[in-house]
């Protein structure tokens, strides 16, 4: 018997506060005055009380010079990017570059991630690798070739450790966003989720479940298109159907985006295939949509949930 599936967004990712929406005036004052360089140094920036309490402060004051202005958000706010990077260790020795990646990772590794409320983070379950710098979180497709890397010097617990987290993120919101920030989450990136899957060596029936239960509703991202943009394509609408059947009915769907891609995805889910076939004969498109058993249209491939 399959899994449950989990809802295809317990959290609408439309109610998620951004510091824009936390932050009002005070976030325009900061970013249009350019208070710092760096335009995303405020918005990663973690308060050190409620947000309610800062804006009441912030609105009592009056008006500040860019000055008084950097002072109250150093005042309020832990600001990144205050403190020296981390400086690898090479005893003055030169190494290779295989070398220092592999000592990037524990550099760039970060812990499970519970954020402070008022702050933009997205809360993680286990282990993650951000890319470091200005750079602060997790990002969609960036990761995978990052486990590529992680999977070369067998990291493969790590690769596990993210792959749970994008699970998690779709089980939250949906989708798996841009970045693990709240101001991402308006947005994805190409989906890669799948091949991140196929990176791992976990064979437990379990994660598998919930593995594929994730792949829901993930990357619809080349299938959602207006029908205006594409008016001179008189197959356009039908994308759009497929897409919005496909979300309505909560089918898994992975998302891919080359045909060739395609072949790789069934090369690994042939039992998958086999039910691809009898769920959607003729379910949401017609015969001449069909490709060899699997439902592939504008790069789309679904399954019924009880697969």
């Amino acid at each position: 018997t399959a899994p449950a599936h989990p809802p295809v967004a317990a959290v609408d990712p439309a109610s998620v506060q951004t510091p824009a929406d936390l932050y009002g005036e005070l976030f325009a004052a900061v970013q249009m005055r350019r208070i710092f360089p760096d335009g995303k140094t405020f918005v990663d920036a973690v308060p050190k009380r409620a947000a309610a309490a800062i804006m009441q402060d912030w609105r009592a004051r009056g008006p500040m010079d860019d000055a008084a202005l950097r002072a109250f958000v150093l005042a309020n706010f832990d600001v990144p990017g205050e403190g020296a990077a981390p400086v690898l260790a090479t005893d003055g020795k030169s190494v290779t570059m295989e070398e220092h990646i592999r000592r990037l990772w524990p550099v760039l590794t970060r812990p499970p991630l519970a954020p402070v409320a008022g702050s933009s983070a997205l809360a993680l379950p286990r282990p993650y690798v951000v890319p470091g710098g200005r750079f602060r979180e997790m990002y969609y497709w960036d990761s995978y070739f990052t486990m590529l890397g992680l999977r070369a010097d067998g990291e493969g617990a790590l690769i596990d450790s993210m792959v749970d987290d994008f699970v998690s993120l779709v089980e939250r919101y949906g989708h798996v966003p841009n970045g693990t920030r709240t101001y991402y989450l308006s947005r994805s990136q190409p989906p890669f989720l799948y091949l991140m899957m196929g990176l791992s060596q976990n064979r437990d029936p379990q994660v598998a479940a919930r593995r594929l239960a994730a792949l829901t509703v993930i990357d619809l991202h080349a299938t959602l298109e207006d029908d205006e943009v594409l008016s001179y394509d008189t197959r356009a609408p039908r994308r759009n159907a497929l897409a919005l059947t496909v979300l309505a009915y909560r089918h898994p769907a992975v998302m891919v985006q080359l045909s060739e891609q395609v072949g790789r995805l069934r090369g690994g889910v042939e039992p998958v295939v086999e039910h691809l076939d009898r769920a959607v004969r003729g379910d949401v498109l017609g015969d001449d949509d069909r490709a060899h058993g699997v439902l592939q249209w504008s790069g789309c491939v679904a399954a019924p949930p009880s697969v």
